[in-house]
């Protein structure tokens, strides 16, 4: 099963005879173009004000704190988590990266002599 996030993807495996399962979610690289629209602003309509009477309909921007995060510049996360048929963590991974700059086209140039 794929599952996609504003920032994020998750896989879920799952073995059909022991039933144990592996979820990786990965936060998305918004160097890329691809990627970034899915940090586009999200819009959710509110029809209670703050003390839960009804209000006129109106539309406001869904923020999320960590697309903010990633735009500036955080450093990204991948996890992985494989638990057992009864729900026991079998493993638990936590990584996080910076990631490295695209390099130029003229860096793989060989000069002329």
């Amino acid at each position: 099963m794929h599952l996609d996030g504003c920032h994020y993807h998750t896989t879920v495996f799952a073995c059909t005879r022991c039933r144990a399962t592996t979820t990786s979610t990965m936060e998305r690289d918004l160097a890329d173009p691809q990627n970034a629209i899915w940090c586009e602003e999200q819009y959710e309509e509110v029809r209670r004000d703050e003390h839960g009477r009804f209000c006129k309909p109106r539309w406001v921007v869904k923020e999320c704190q960590r697309c903010d995060e990633l735009k500036a510049g955080s450093a990204r996360r991948h996890d992985i988590v494989v638990l057992d048929k009864d729900g026991t963590v079998i493993e638990e991974r936590h990584e996080e990266w910076h990631d490295d700059p695209e390099p130029d086209d003229d860096d793989n140039v060989t000069p002329i002599q």
